[in-house]
């Protein structure tokens, strides 16, 4: 079976740049500074780093956090505190 499109009208949805070319509405021409490699993986590796780093959550003792410093400065053992 097959499923004819409709034809696209470059008029609707291109228009012509001043230099004669056919671009895209809304996009930006193409830049003419050079691509800079080593520019760009040290943003890609500085994304990667952000979306690696652990999203610590509050725990049920977040409230009690200077008490439990408190409870361990004065030097008792985890099992007391974990009573």
């Amino acid at each position: 079976m097959c499923i004819s499109r409709p034809a696209v009208s470059y008029s609707q949805n291109a228009r012509k740049d001043t230099a004669g070319l056919i671009r895209l509405r809304g996009s930006a021409p193409m830049s003419t500074q050079q691509f800079d490699v080593t520019n760009e993986l040290k943003n890609i590796r500085n994304l990667k780093l952000i979306r690696r780093r652990k999203i610590y959550y509050k725990s049920r003792l977040s409230r009690y956090h200077a008490e439990l410093i408190a409870m361990y400065e004065a030097k008792a053992s985890y099992r007391e505190i974990s009573f």
